[in-house]
């Protein structure tokens, strides 16, 4: 009833408690307006709103790229590796030594390193010293500690990722080999490293990811023995094209975005909007 009063009839109290219950009722009028419009309708609070996104954009274009990889991997170990791939190995290696390792990897395989690089002569035998450089979840590292097991070789993991390293390590535990030393560590910091030279160096999926990737090639070089080589793998510009073009796509959705679960949710998003890739006439 107070509220069809005229204005002068009401006491002050009334006045202002009506004013603030109205207020209350209002819609926010700003929601879903662009920037520009915020800023003109809204005022104070989108310049407080702008200055958040403008310190988040200054430390996002400050961070050095080698960082943002190593926090990308330390978040997301790779390749991934989850609890039923550790149970299933756990099952494989159970109560006895097996002579062949649960998978395969034909490009390391002692047969494939010796016919290729040392002209059949290499047998292994002499302290062959090996470097994973970028071990990642360990599967190289696993596969050479399973062909060297009955050796003297000595192989060194190498990664800068905790998260990798750890589940690198329970893998060679499972195996119950002990010719590896895991070393926490960069490609571009190995010669401060002291780990002396090496008769393998093998890098998958690493050396693109550096800020310097010829400088990063630069440094396996120089820790190779006279007569030792290398496998790398690096990623191919037109084999990877659809990937590429995903990426872009990706970089478009996520433009102004500097948090990575909002980056990986507005992917997912974007991917299930696609549907199944199948099309039909």
């Amino acid at each position: 009833a107070m509220v069809g009063l005229p204005a002068h009839h009401l006491p002050v109290w009334a006045t202002v408690f009506i004013y603030f219950q109205l207020c209350d009722s209002v819609p926010d009028m700003c929601a879903g307006m662009g920037k520009a419009m915020r800023k003109l309708k809204c005022g104070e609070p989108e310049l407080q709103e702008e200055k958040i996104y403008q310190d988040q954009s200054k430390q996002f274009e400050s961070k050095h790229a080698g960082k943002m990889v190593q926090e990308h991997y330390a978040d997301l170990p790779y390749p991934p590796f989850s609890f039923g791939d550790m149970a299933k190995e756990m099952s494989y290696y159970s109560g006895e030594v097996r002579v062949r390792p649960i998978f395969m990897q034909y490009g390391n395989s002692l047969d494939m390193l010796n016919h290729h690089l040392y002209r059949g002569n290499q047998t292994f035998a002499d302290r062959f010293r090996v470097l994973i450089a970028g071990g990642g979840t360990g599967n190289s590292v696993c596969f050479m500690a399973e062909q060297l097991r009955n050796t003297n070789a000595e192989i060194v993991y190498l990664d800068f990722s905790p998260a990798s390293l750890a589940i690198a390590q329970q893998r060679v535990s499972i195996r119950q080999v002990e010719n590896v030393q895991f070393v926490l560590g960069s490609i571009e910091q190995l010669p401060a490293l002291g780990l002396g030279k090496f008769d393998f160096v093998e890098s998958t999926g690493v050396l693109h990811h550096l800020p310097n990737p010829q400088q990063g090639l630069q440094v396996l070089a120089d820790s190779l023995q006279e007569e030792g080589g290398g496998n790398l793998m690096l990623y191919a510009r037109f084999g990877r094209t659809g990937i590429y073009q995903m990426q872009e796509l990706a970089r478009l959705v996520n433009e102004e975005v500097y948090d990575r679960n909002t980056e990986l949710e507005n992917i997912f998003h974007m991917l299930r909007s696609m549907g199944s890739g199948v099309f039909h006439k």
